[in-house]
């Protein structure tokens, strides 16, 4: 083998490298762009059940508050525990629940 054939070898060889690291970069950068956006999906989501739970629990609110005027009472002390278990599970930190994403995961 001649010096001439060595060296283009060893250039073909640095190329070679050179675009694997280039691929292996994007990867890496890609895969941590949709870690990224999984969790701003899960925390809009979170965001939104959170809004439900409120909003289903003064439904329930409201309707216990109803029966207790029939004089209702065992009906609505379970409207109201119903009300109170969705104000419990409202209470949750979504950036907690779905931390930030990291670069490795």
């Amino acid at each position: 083998m001649t010096d001439d054939i060595a060296y283009k070898l060893a250039k073909l060889a640095m190329i070679i490298l050179v675009i694997n690291l280039f691929v292996l970069g994007y990867s890496i950068y890609s895969a941590h762009e949709a870690r990224k956006d999984l969790v701003t999906s899960q925390r809009g989501g979170c965001e939104r059940g959170k809004l439900d739970r409120t909003s289903n629990a003064e439904g329930w609110r409201i309707a216990s508050e109803a029966r207790r005027r029939d004089e209702q009472y065992n009906v609505a002390q379970k409207y109201a525990d119903i009300a109170l278990g969705q104000e419990n599970r409202g209470m949750i930190d979504c950036e907690n629940a779905f931390p930030k994403a990291r670069l490795i995961p």
